[in-house]
């Protein structure tokens, strides 16, 4: 049951009735185990392409080395991540919609481990319509709008270069009329990054095509 007061030199001394001889000394180092390995990062918005940060893994206790994982894999550096000399501190400029997750830092001589999870504010990107390109007269038509963004986007409708008011994910036409024909334009805007992005649907009608056939008797 070691303890810290255990370290020194130790010598063996030996001898018999006649002589006595003692070794030369031996060093026992005892290595404090490491504790309280916490991952500390600035609080702040992280806007993406345009915010860095750092993690900081912090311990106390002998340690030989640190190492960083993401999502449980090996983290690596490369354009955007970096190291400290000491593997301390991970360094993220910028961060990227890639830089989500949740980050581990192992602290080695004693395994101690630590996780921390951060999401950076991101996009709009992907943005598409979902819905039908055509419908028949009548019919019930529901288009979707979506977006990679955090925080979630507001998204806004234009129908044939006029705004529509709608300003929600969906658009709905209960009832498709002739009058409904025509280009559907989402806009999806960040209102952290004040970014936007729009993407266009053509909605077009159906037709249905009768042929009848005459046979003339003479």
């Amino acid at each position: 049951n070691v303890t810290r007061y255990d370290q020194g030199p130790f010598r063996c001394n030996v001898l018999n009735g006649a002589s006595s001889g003692i070794s030369q000394p031996v060093n026992l180092f005892i290595q404090p185990l490491i504790t309280g390995a916490t991952i500390q990062t600035p609080a702040a918005i992280l806007i993406e392409d345009k915010s860095s940060t750092n993690l900081s893994c912090e311990a106390s206790g002998f340690i030989s080395t640190r190492v960083w994982m993401k999502d449980g894999q090996l983290l690596q550096q490369s354009g955007r991540v970096s190291f400290s000399t000491d593997n301390r501190t991970v360094f993220v400029q910028p961060v990227h919609s890639s830089s989500h997750g949740t980050y581990q830092c192992q602290v080695i001589k004693d395994l101690n481990t630590s996780y921390i999870s951060f999401l950076c504010v991101v996009g709009p990107h992907n943005i598409s319509i979902r819905g039908p390109s055509s419908a028949a007269p009548g019919q019930r038509v529901t288009l979707q709008c979506t977006a990679d963004s955090v925080p979630t986007a507001k998204f806004s409708w234009i129908f044939n270069g006029n705004e529509t008011h709608v300003n929600n994910s969906m658009y709905i036409i209960e009832r498709l009329e002739a009058e409904h024909i025509g280009n559907y334009t989402c806009t999806a805007r960040n209102m952290v990054t004040m970014l936007e992005n729009s993407t266009v649907l053509n909605l077009r009608g159906e037709t249905s095509l009768s042929v009848s056939a005459e046979y003339i008797l003479e």
